[in-house]
């Protein structure tokens, strides 16, 4: 990293209520069952009046349910469901000055 180039990047385990500054973003993450959330960002300033920032984050939460067993349409019986959630963010910011 120098003045014009910067990467940086992150990895979190969140079980639980997170409040987090992750690069410039002010991330909440409220997870009962664990998640884990990676993030990288590149910072570009090719001078002194121009600025490129890209950022992108993923998180992906463990598997959990709170239903212990169902029924489906069709009659069969579904037993300890799973169900997960993933997510994908990314950022482009362009900053110029006169």
């Amino acid at each position: 990293a120098d003045e014009h180039f910067s990467v940086k990047g992150g990895v979190l385990y969140i079980n639980g209520f997170l409040w987090y500054f992750e690069d410039t973003d002010f991330r909440i993450f409220n997870s009962e069952s664990g998640a884990v959330h990676t993030w990288a960002s590149v910072d570009l300033k090719p001078t002194s009046l121009f600025r490129i920032m890209l950022k992108v984050s993923h998180t992906a939460d463990a598997s959990s349910t709170r239903v212990v067993d169902a029924q489906s349409p069709n009659g069969s019986w579904i037993y300890n469901p799973q169900v997960t959630h993933e997510d994908l963010d990314f950022r482009i910011q362009v900053n110029y000055a006169l």
